[in-house]
């Protein structure tokens, strides 16, 4: 079973401590394991992390996997698994079958970052410039506040703004979408991400590859688009 408990992509949702000791629960009875994705895992802004399906089980039953491609640069293509010792060994096999995936040079200059506490450094100023841009997403969003359901994220890179009552009756967020892209906007629908007759509607806002200005400007724009559909 691959699973994401920090945090689900498209909803932000994050898996609640009783449903992450009821997973181990049935790796443990059924002899299943899990493949932990630790999705957007180092990007929490508020609270206190729960702690990993792989820290609570002792990494018995749970493959532990990451990626530096957003804490970085995805031109590292460099990934990670942890995983339990009892199975080390085949991993290893596999990987003298299969040969390397990730190049050498750039491991060693990665490892000497982690090490010097650099590593560590960057991910907290991230925390806080992402936390910020979110707030100033959010901020700037105020004026269609009836329209979009507009609230904190504690965590990850995008923050997902389901459609009020009074827009969706004018439009769905497909639409809006296609809209939007006559408007220089690059929006995402919730409702691509759901496969229901019924699907939610909701924008989902990327929000951490822009600064503060560009970040207020673009949302004065998709204002006037929403306000402009309510009309």
């Amino acid at each position: 079973m691959i699973v994401t408990p920090s945090r689900q992509y498209p909803t932000g949702v994050a898996m609640a401590l009783p449903q992450r000791l009821a997973l181990l629960g049935w790796a443990r009875a059924t002899g299943g394991l899990i493949v932990e994705d630790d999705y957007d895992g180092e990007f929490r802004y508020r609270g206190q992390p729960l702690p990993s399906l792989a820290g609570l089980d002792g990494l018995r039953a749970t493959l532990y996997s990451g990626s530096f491609s957003k804490l970085l640069s995805p031109g590292l293509r460099i990934g990670y698994l942890v995983v339990p010792e009892a199975l080390a060994g085949r991993v290893r096999r596999y990987l003298a079958r299969g040969g390397l995936r990730v190049s050498l040079l750039p491991q060693p200059a990665l490892a000497a970052f982690m090490a010097s506490g650099e590593f560590a450094t960057h991910l907290r100023r991230m925390r806080r410039v992402y936390a910020a841009r979110q707030a100033v997403l959010i901020d700037a969003l105020q004026p269609v506040a009836g329209l979009l359901e507009l609230r904190p994220d504690a965590s990850g890179m995008h923050l997902v703004a389901p459609l009020a009552a009074a827009l969706r009756a004018r439009a769905s967020d497909a639409e809006i979408v296609l809209r939007g892209a006559d408007r220089g906007l690059t929006l995402k629908a919730l409702s691509a991400h759901a496969q229901l007759p019924a699907p939610p509607q909701g924008l989902v806002l990327g929000y951490t590859a822009f600064d503060e200005a560009q970040i207020r400007a673009a949302a004065a724009r998709l204002c006037d688009l929403l306000r402009e559909i309510a009309a």
